[in-house]
């Protein structure tokens, strides 16, 4: 068993990877290299936590857990580098995956695992939160960070007119975010597969297995469709990077209850994740101001705090397993546990990554001087595509 799970915790390495490649194919062609060399920075700089052993205060024992805790680890640490993009210096990756890895993720764990099941214990709710793959400890979590980082970092040169108004900065190369789709689809079946493994070691069987996979794929699939629809009827067009956020927001939605919830319902919270992305990334940019280049707050945060809600109203019981019936099979006990969740990480991370990252944007500089030439000259001396001429017209002669 213990072997079955570390495979699986390595394969789940494809979602950071495909993740990476999303990410960079909706930056700018100039800032290909900072896009792809971010998410390294990131999984280096919390893996140093890791090993110190920084995380281990999360209240997490047993090597089963702790290889499912180090692969959620891996993918929370590339989710903030999307907001970097273009803008972020090398240092403010570095600090926010020391963050992510020394405090939120730990923090949110125990959370999840160790304080507010004993609190809806006491509140006599009759179930205790759910949160196998990572809905909450993982995407919730480094889904404040990024949007704290958002606000922090300010909207890249040109993305709002002078009258606070977005205007679209495309994506320089849908392959990547298309063929990044896949990783990710790859990466979270593992992960989610890995968490049922450690959720029930002794009962799990490989239907069940198949059901968690079936799961994450309908999921998707829904997530896929739906924003695939909305951006269709909202623009007159479907969106490439809207519809792709969309399939992996399906896939976050449901890696809180997979191991419970019945195929048809997966769909369904698939379905209602991937509206959730088209109508998130646009109320950010109008309502907020809020510049987030690979809609990286919408994918994470928001789905991923729909995703601890739909266990709530959608898992079964299985044998072996925590968990009660959901609010439409007649119970409320987990619907309520799924709330308290939520609104104690809202509550709690939210401020607590405003605060942080605001006394770190007044001590040290978090964002590049000028974004004219783009991330890659700046910061590295040269492009991810050396033979082209980019973007001419905004390089000053003097």
């Amino acid at each position: 068993m213990t072997a079955a799970i570390l495979v699986l915790a390595l394969l789940s390495l494809a979602a950071p990877a495909g993740a990476s490649l999303m990410q960079a194919g909706m930056g700018r062609a100039r800032s290909t290299s900072h896009a792809l060399l971010l998410p390294l920075l990131a999984i280096c700089s919390g893996a140093v936590l890791l090993a110190a052993g920084v995380a281990h205060w999360s209240g997490v024992s047993g090597a089963s857990a702790q290889m499912l805790q180090g692969a959620a680890l891996l993918w929370a640490l590339v989710v903030p580098t999307g907001i970097c993009m273009d803008r972020g210096r090398l240092l403010t990756t570095v600090l926010a995956s020391l963050a992510v890895a020394g405090i939120f993720l730990p923090l949110t764990w125990r959370m999840e695992w160790v304080w507010l099941p004993g609190l809806c214990k006491q509140a006599g709710l009759g179930a205790t939160p759910v949160d196998w793959a990572g809905s909450g400890y993982l995407h919730v979590a480094a889904g404040c960070v990024a949007l704290a980082l958002a606000w922090v970092l300010r909207p890249r040169r040109g993305k709002f007119n002078s009258q606070r108004q977005p205007t679209a900065i495309p994506g320089h190369n849908a392959s990547y975010v298309l063929f990044g789709c896949w990783l990710v689809l790859i990466g979270a079946i593992s992960l989610n597969a890995a968490a049922a493994m450690v959720a029930a070691p002794n009962t799990v069987s490989g239907l069940q297995l198949y059901g968690v996979a079936a799961d994450c794929l309908l999921a998707a699939a829904g997530g896929f469709l739906s924003a695939l629809y909305a951006t269709h009827v909202r623009f007159r067009k479907p969106d490439v990077t809207l519809a792709a956020n969309g399939f992996v927001a399906g896939l976050i939605a449901c890696s809180a209850g997979s191991l419970a919830m019945p195929p048809s319902l997966a769909l369904v919270t698939g379905l209602v994740a991937g509206l959730l992305v088209v109508w998130t990334a646009e109320l950010l940019e109008v309502r907020a101001v809020v510049d987030d280049p690979a809609g990286t707050i919408s994918m994470h945060l928001g789905a991923g705090l729909w995703g601890l809600l739909a266990t709530g109203l959608f898992v079964r019981p299985q044998p072996g397993l925590p968990v009660s019936p959901g609010l439409v099979f007649g119970m409320a006990g987990q619907f309520w546990a799924q709330l308290v969740v939520v609104t104690t990480l809202a509550g709690v991370l939210v401020p607590t990554a405003f605060l942080l990252f605001a006394l770190l944007g007044k001590l040290l500089p978090l964002r590049l001087e000028s974004e004219r030439q783009g991330a890659d000259s700046q910061q590295f001396g040269g492009g991810a595509y050396p033979e082209f001429v980019l973007h001419a017209e905004e390089f000053t002669l003097e």
